[in-house]
């Protein structure tokens, strides 16, 4: 590649996948800048506004900008298959908690086959476990009549399902978004 092609080329906006998920599913819509008439009006009656120039060092997506990058990464997860989004949603969903807990319900629908009772109730709390990490075993023990041992086997087997959903998801994105020019790739 020439000197000129790569001073052309412009850096991705995020370091990784995981930062440009988080951006995207962690913006809210309220994150825009003045409409052209406001900004008018602060001008003409909030002149020292405009003497002191404000400047941030980072890339700051903000107002349409903002909006329409996430808008663009949401639709990259979107292409992916049903089961690798809902592993996305629930791990980075967390401005939307019905989103959110309507992913976590889809792959735990999947974890129930793992445990030996297909205890819904059960698999719901360990998907939340692993995506929200606020449920403790012995809590999941005492709620479901299990003993320690019994509730630490089928959590290892569930753990090991979702974290293999998690790399299988987030290596599909990794790849989608490095495409996109949006995120650095991991080998870079």
């Amino acid at each position: 590649m020439t000197t000129l092609a790569m001073r052309n080329e412009a850096a991705p906006l995020f370091g990784s996948a995981h930062q440009a998920l988080l951006f995207a599913y962690t913006y809210s819509p309220h994150q825009y800048g003045n409409a052209a008439a406001a900004e008018r009006s602060i001008a003409m009656f909030g002149r020292s506004r405009y003497e002191v120039l404000h400047r941030s060092s980072g890339r700051g997506l903000f107002g349409l900008d903002g909006a329409a990058q996430a808008g663009m990464i949401k639709a990259q997860v979107q292409t992916m298959p049903r089961l690798m989004q809902k592993v996305i949603e629930a791990r980075f969903a967390i401005l939307s908690p019905r989103v959110q807990r309507l992913a976590m319900i889809e792959l735990a629908l999947r974890a129930r086959e793992q445990l030996p009772d297909r205890n819904v109730k059960l698999a719901v709390r360990m998907t939340q476990r692993h995506y929200c990490g606020e449920i403790k075993l012995m809590q999941l023990a005492v709620e479901h009549e299990l003993s320690e041992r019994s509730i630490k086997r089928r959590w290892a087997v569930v753990r090991t399902m979702l974290q293999q959903f998690d790399l299988q998801a987030m290596s599909r994105v990794e790849i989608l978004l490095e495409r996109m020019g949006v995120a650095v790739a991991l080998d870079d």
